[in-house]
């Protein structure tokens, strides 16, 4: 989420294949469903004859990585659940090295990031996409970090704050509510 917010992040999924020490592997599906009022109804008050392919509008599923997080660390975790993060949540405050292919992914959705204020604050900081070595801090996904890390999954990321803001953010036109993420779990 830090190193390669292109690749993984805390609206994300994720699906994981995890062998026990006898050889036995299991599988995590945290994939998120699309919001309980993605209908064709919603879509038509909307003034749309078919789902948006991107946007706020379009069929947005439930980020379901964090409760994945969740069951992984309860069924092979070693370290206490806020120690997790600890990292993450420096990196994130203190800075990291933006990587060639950071950079190049930054630049080519410029045009998508520049539409939304803390995105094109975060990824955008000077106006154009960050030269590959410049430092690229994410205080805000910092904070994030410590909210799942104090409050756990479930109060930090789902029934808490994270979740309304996200929904605040992405305004009426989304099918996915706070709702939607508290009735999240993946299996």
């Amino acid at each position: 989420c830090v190193v390669y917010p292109h690749m993984a992040g805390l609206g994300g999924d994720g699906f994981w294949l995890l062998a026990d020490d006898d050889g036995d592997v299991h599988g995590i599906n945290a994939s998120g469903p699309s919001g309980e009022s993605a209908t064709i109804d919603h879509y038509e008050s909307l003034g749309y004859s078919e789902i948006p392919d991107r946007g706020n509008a379009s069929a947005l599923t439930v980020p379901g990585a964090v409760d994945g997080w969740r069951l992984a660390h309860e069924r092979y975790g070693k370290i206490a659940w806020d120690r997790l993060f600890e990292d993450a949540i420096a990196h994130a405050r203190e800075g990291v090295p933006v990587t060639a292919n950071l950079s190049r992914w930054i630049a080519l959705d410029a045009d998508i990031l520049s539409e939304d204020t803390q995105a094109s604050d975060t990824y955008l900081a000077s106006g154009d996409a960050p030269e590959p070595g410049s430092v690229l801090q994410q205080p805000d996904l910092a904070e994030s970090f410590e909210a799942i890390a104090q409050l756990g999954p479930r109060d930090g990321f789902y029934n808490g704050d994270i979740a309304e803001e996200m929904c605040d953010a992405l305004g009426n036109d989304s099918p996915l509510s706070d709702s939607d993420f508290k009735n999240y779990s993946a299996e």
